[in-house]
């Protein structure tokens, strides 16, 4: 009887562990292209970037209205 309990809780461990791998195999498959972190640190130069960006378009922009 404690032999069928013993392989009835090593079934049920085992079908946990499928269970657990089925349901975040994606989360650990790869790592993401950029972590939180790093957007969280690089806050700065992140902002200043799409900053110069919008600064360059909207020159650009007016540029091109002046000579139209």
């Amino acid at each position: 009887m404690l032999e069928l309990i013993i392989y009835g809780l090593m079934w049920l461990a085992a079908m946990l562990l499928v269970a657990f791998w089925f349901a975040y195999s994606d989360e650990f498959s790869s790592p993401p292209e950029t972590c939180s972190f790093d957007l969280i640190n690089h806050a700065a130069s992140n902002d200043s970037q799409m900053i110069e960006i919008a600064i360059e378009n909207r020159q650009s922009q007016e540029k091109a209205g002046k000579h139209g």
